[in-house]
């Protein structure tokens, strides 16, 4: 008989493993080897945390070196790393049965660090939930007492565990990591400083270790470490926010140290742009002068900033030092007059927060400059509005009533005149709406001109006059704004144009509520007009906004004009409407709170309307 023979494929892939044992085994030794080397606990857990990483059974392979190797040298290795790693019960029983053994000094040395990391560990979970406890705390009461008690030689672990994102710290670990260091940065001598720097400066540490360490820095001054430590931060931008939002407000604004942070952090090849924008607003915020400088030779350079970022480097600046600012206004100006919608608006809201003297001359020139779209001087006039140019209402007059004008530009400078509130605005606007003709842009226009008046905190003869007039646009915007803009003024001078309006039926709900609104502002109380204006909600009866526009109207209204509208009201579909309209009748007559209309059901109310009714026409006189 032939002999079997073994597949081909089958004896390659046994000598592949055997030779990859081999391999892991050899390397395995060499590790043990280096770690017996070094005889430095320290050392090798930082060192072999990588290995950890590669060898998930690591633990295992040590301890069974540890119990039945031959090599002292490799068990000697083999017990510093399991000090420098292990935690388990296990791996302490075995370190602590080599009392005798010619391994023993090693093997003690590290079962008192597994002691140590064991009651750490112990000390950690216990303390969880004080890991973002604000200072001065109940929770922070008992860190301190824990810190005091903590023996000197525990510390160095602490940041150990801290630091070491390999390290299995029960779950929720990174609580547990933020506790460790709290406690260093509060049980620690100044031998911890160079410990918390190591720390938050470590490529896998979490950003909340790093926060706890940036904020143990600090509480212990040690603001140039500190600067030291942030200005790392730099070169990832995961940690940015972790810079700009929790690292620089703990620096104290008025030490050296901050002043090279921020020449660091500012320098023309410091940063990232994106980050320096952030460390510079960041800047602004707190009023940090001491940045200035350095952030005013940045934004006079500014090379690889795009439009917004160096737009907002010159805000920052203007924002720490006016007089220094100052000379990028104009070029803030001009962003804010851009095409850029973005940019415009972040630099004229900057600069309606901070109102620079001398921007009124540079919005003025922008409407001298060729402008063929009219969509700069269109900016610069919403700019003067929010930025209240009051000085700037007779460029604004003279943009609003030129023909020759774009009509973007003519219609912002007709609402910003509207904003500045000034009495020569009155004037121009009253001359727009009269004098822009046609549909199209130009209905627009008066239409703008009109809630302008209206804004328009100066009041005049003529601008009443001019709205009165436009009650009989062909426009029925306009009309509606008009008489927006008349109840705005409230002139019962007014009311005889506003009558003649009011006999012609509301064509929409839009026009319904707004001669209801103009009535109520003026006043009106004609026996003919003001019941059938009262009643204009049927003509929309689904409109809620009508229906309670008829109610307010009805308020001013006295008893025999208000009443018997007010009770066809309880009749609306809307419910906030007839409740709008039960309580004015409540108002009026108290006692009809015996109606019911509250009682829930459709019949409960016909019957209390019919009660209503009732009282109406039996006891006019009980109503108010």
């Amino acid at each position: 008989m032939r002999s079997p023979l073994v597949p081909l494929p089958l004896l390659l892939t046994g000598l592949l493993l055997v030779g990859a044992a081999r391999a892991q085994g050899d390397e395995l030794e060499r590790w043990l080897g280096w770690a017996e080397s070094q005889g430095d606990l320290d050392r090798a857990s930082e060192h072999l945390t990588a290995w950890r990483r590669r060898r998930p059974r690591l633990e295992s392979d040590l301890l069974r070196v540890l119990a039945g190797g031959r090599d002292a040298r490799l068990r000697r290795g083999a017990a510093v790393v399991l000090g420098a790693l292990g935690d388990s019960a296990e791996v302490l029983r075995a370190l602590e049965g080599l009392a005798s053994d010619a391994v023993a000094p090693v093997a003690s040395r590290a079962a008192a660090r597994v002691r140590a990391r064991r009651s750490l560990l112990a000390r950690l979970r216990s303390l969880r939930d004080c890991a973002e406890a604000p200072p001065g705390g109940p929770e922070c009461e008992r860190l301190t007492a824990v810190a005091r008690q903590l023996p000197p030689g525990e510390v160095r672990e602490l940041v150990e565990l801290a630091a070491d994102p390999l390290f299995d710290l029960a779950s929720p670990s990174r609580a547990l990591r933020t506790v460790a260091v709290r406690l260093c940065g509060w049980a620690g001598g100044p031998e911890v400083v160079p410990l918390l720097e190591e720390v938050a400066t470590r490529p896998l540490a979490e950003a909340s270790t790093r926060r706890a360490c940036l904020r143990a820095l600090a509480a212990r001054g040690a603001e140039e470490v500190l600067a030291r430590v942030l200005l790392s931060l730099c070169e990832r931008a995961p940690d940015w926010d972790l810079l700009v939002n929790e690292g620089l407000p703990l620096v104290d604004c008025a030490r050296p140290a901050f002043r090279k942070l921020a020449a660091g952090l500012l320098a023309p090849d410091g940063a990232w742009p994106e980050l320096q924008v952030r460390v510079a607003e960041s800047f602004a915020r707190r009023g940090c002068r001491e940045a200035v400088p350095a952030l005013a030779e940045l934004a006079a350079e500014a090379r690889g900033f795009d439009r917004r970022e160096r737009a907002a480097l010159r805000v920052a600046l203007l924002r720490l030092d006016p007089e220094r600012g100052a000379v990028h206004l104009r070029t803030l100006v001009e962003a804010a007059v851009s095409l850029d919608d973005a940019l415009a608006e972040d630099v004229a809201e900057a600069l309606a927060e901070l109102r620079p003297p001398g921007v009124g001359a540079l919005v003025e020139g922008v409407f001298r400059q060729p402008d063929p779209g009219g969509a700069r001087r269109a900016r610069a006039a919403i700019l003067a509005e929010v930025l209240g140019l009051r000085g700037q209402a007779e460029v604004l007059s003279a943009a609003a009533t030129d023909p020759t004008c774009p009509w973007i530009a003519r219609q912002a400078a007709v609402h910003a005149l509207g904003g500045l509130g000034v009495p020569e605005a009155v004037a121009a606007l009253a001359r727009v709406l009269r004098e822009a003709r046609g549909g199209g842009p130009a209905a627009a226009l008066r239409r703008e001109a009109a809630d302008a008046l209206g804004a328009c905190e100066a009041r005049s003869a003529d601008g009443c006059a001019a709205l009165a007039e436009a009650l009989a646009d062909s426009e029925p915007t306009v009309r509606r704004a008009a008489l927006r803009g008349l109840a705005a003024y409230g002139d019962a001078r007014a009311l005889p144009r506003v009558k003649l309006l009011l006999r012609e039926p509301a064509p929409s709900p839009r026009d319904a509520r707004a001669r209801l609104h103009a009535a109520s502002a003026l006043g009106l109380s004609d026996p003919q007009l003001a019941p059938r204006l009262l009643r204009s909600w049927r003509e929309h009866p689904r409109d809620r906004r009508t229906g309670l526009a008829a109610v307010s109207f009805a308020r001013g209204l006295p008893a025999g004009l208000a009443v018997e509208g007010l009770i066809e009201l309880l009749g609306h579909a809307d419910p906030e409407v007839r409740e709008f309209a039960h309580s004015e009748l409540l108002r009026r007559y108290p006692a009809g709170r015996a109606f019911g209309f509250a009682a829930p059901g459709a019949t409960a109310r016909l019957r209390a309307v019919e009660a209503w009714r009732r009282a109406w026409e039996e006891n006019p006189q009980a109503f108010r």
